[in-house]
């Protein structure tokens, strides 16, 4: 557990440091500050983040349900995990959100932003959506199937792009980033670092459930962004700021 807990402050602690960088540089070479990521803590700001919290929670959980229907996975309960758990959600949340903060302020926050103003909208979106995908390549290069593993990422990317534009905020795709890789990091513990938690999954890898680790490189990640797609396009489809 000791292992956990210093990993994940070792990845808060970078992705804060680089977050912090980004604000630095953007502020002496554009003049903009913290707003211009579209970051605000106001009352719409605090309910979209919220609703980007649930949102990945509910659709990461798609992940275990459908592995277990096709019966490629298997849900576990630990009581003794119950303190690993807290553990991981308390060190993961400083990580997590450090690398939601850093991920979505550079790909959407910024590089989106900056492309929106000289390029079609479709085009601005899709850019950073692959250098996102790209951007995961070494973190998914453990899976044999690491190509549908960018994709995957790639389409997430386009997502959250949509919902940005739609939105005029980033609060959403962070909470939601925030969410996804915490659930993931919580049932997949037993894998990453041999301690059971409260709740635990088992998969067996392959083509549909990816690596062990690494569920964005298998396709039911694929059906569950087809998905999200369908949901987030109908939900903010006459959006207005």
């Amino acid at each position: 557990m000791k292992e956990m807990v210093q990993d994940n402050i070792a990845t808060g602690i970078i992705n804060l440091i680089l977050f912090l960088l980004i604000i630095f540089f953007r502020k002496m070479i554009h003049q903009e500050n913290v707003g211009s990521f579209l970051l605000h803590f106001d009352k719409r700001g605090r309910r979209l983040f919220l609703e980007g919290i649930l949102s990945g929670i509910l659709f990461f959980t798609l992940y275990p349900l459908i592995t277990t229907i096709i019966g490629e996975g298997k849900i576990y309960i630990s009581t003794e995990g119950a303190k690993h758990t807290l553990v991981m959600v308390l060190s993961g949340l400083f990580a997590y959100l450090s690398v939601s903060l850093l991920e979505e302020s550079f790909f959407r926050g910024y590089m989106l932003s900056k492309l929106s103003i000289i390029l079609p909208t479709n085009i601005a979106i899709i850019i950073p959506s692959v250098f996102f995908g790209l951007f995961h390549f070494q973190a998914y290069s453990t899976s044999e199937t690491i190509w549908i593993g960018i994709i995957n990422a790639t389409l997430i990317g386009i997502i959250l792009s949509i919902i940005v534009v739609r939105t005029g905020s980033l609060m959403l795709p962070l909470g939601y980033h925030l969410s996804w890789n915490l659930i993931q990091s919580i049932i997949f513990m037993d894998y990453k670092y041999n301690i059971k938690g409260l709740i635990n999954l088992e998969v067996s890898e392959g083509l549909w459930t990816g690596y062990s680790v690494i569920p964005e490189s298998g396709l039911i990640v694929t059906i569950i962004c087809i998905i999200m797609f369908i949901y987030f396009n109908f939900r903010f489809r006459n959006y207005e700021n």
